[in-house]
């Protein structure tokens, strides 16, 4: 009789052993659960500048992540572990464009799952609560002007006639993320830096005559002030232009509007001009420049220059000269190329 009892006793405590194997017993890495109580700060305007969250609660631990925008498209941020009830992480610009409710919620990453829920996963995360941060629209104020400087001068001005253009940077204030700085009305690749600062590229051919040129800042809720940036005299002789390429050309008469490109010594403010055989009258072209796109240091690659149909109407000879503004003599004329219209 007590052997069939023993017998009895030991197939239950198998069986036992045998069905709790399917559990998770290794208990002893179970992370508390995680609360999140609230963020620093809690709020902010949208298009603000970046800036570092403070989250704020329990259970933290190192490897902690703070999830940004939770859903679909959420993200990571790059968070610091400080205590088991403080993380931080820098926020980026890019995450306050636009104004809304962002939901935050704090990861723990590798959690064991508990006993009781019948796995054996030791690698699962556990997520807080969430608390909502507050991106606020802007006060809908325009955007203002306060100064403008140049990468070249760090002033509102700079020599007329560089070859590469520079970095303006355009100093006010309610900037947003979608401000554009606009060049005598022309939008200008743009980079917001902040609520009070953005940097614009200005090509070449912006500042290629003395003047002076009139700076606004746009985005939703209007235009700014102007401002005024002016091109000055250069303090050296740039050097008379020349053709290098190519030498003569040859048109058929009647033919439309013909375009061709001019290789040689040329600056931005290096103009096509257009003489008729017989003639001292010379007439602008219209003339694109084309900077280098290899070492900024370079010169121009070519001018795009278009001869209009009204000039090809006739057969006859004539030439084309570049021309480039420069004190002190006012101006300074290259070789010609001969051009041919038969």
């Amino acid at each position: 009789m007590y052997s069939r009892r023993w017998m009895i006793a030991s197939l239950v405590v198998l069986g036992l052993l045998g069905g709790c194997s399917q559990f998770n017993t290794n208990l002893t890495t179970q992370t508390s659960t995680s609360t999140l109580t609230f963020l620093s700060p809690q709020s902010a305007n949208a298009g603000d500048s970046g800036f570092t969250i403070t989250a704020n609660g329990t259970g933290f631990v190192t490897g902690a992540i703070i999830l940004w925008n939770m859903g679909p498209n959420q993200t990571q941020l790059t968070t610091t572990f400080v205590s088991s009830t403080q993380l931080t992480a820098p926020v980026p610009n890019s995450d306050l464009t636009a104004a809304g409710n962002i939901q935050v919620a704090v990861q723990i990453p590798g959690s064991a799952v508990s006993g009781a829920s019948g796995t054996t996963a030791t690698t699962t995360t556990e997520v807080s609560n969430v608390v909502t941060f507050n991106i606020n629209p802007t006060s809908g104020s325009a955007p203002t002007i306060a100064a403008l400087s140049a990468s070249t001068t760090s002033m509102p001005a700079t020599p007329y006639c560089g070859a590469t253009g520079f970095t303006l940077t355009v100093t006010g204030a309610n900037f947003d993320s979608s401000s554009v700085v606009n060049w005598n009305g022309s939008r200008r690749a743009t980079a917001f830096v902040n609520s009070g600062q953005l940097t614009a590229s200005i090509l070449p051919q912006d500042s290629a005559f003395p003047g002076t040129a009139n700076v606004t800042v746009s985005n939703a809720t209007g235009p700014s002030n102007t401002a005024f940036f002016t091109m000055t005299t250069p303090a050296t002789d740039l050097g008379p232009p020349s053709i290098t390429a190519p030498s003569q050309i040859t048109i058929p008469k009647g033919s439309p509007t013909f375009a061709i490109n001019i290789d040689g010594r040329v600056l931005p403010c290096t103009v096509a001009q257009w003489q008729v055989s017989g003639s001292t009258v010379k007439s602008p072209l219209v003339t694109a420049y084309v900077p280098a796109n290899q070492d900024p240091t370079d010169v121009a690659i070519h001018l795009s220059v278009t001869i209009p149909a009204v000039d090809l109407v006739a057969a006859g000879s004539t030439q084309i000269f570049l021309f480039t503004m420069q004190p002190p003599t006012g101006g300074q004329t290259s070789n010609a190329i001969a051009v041919t219209i038969q």
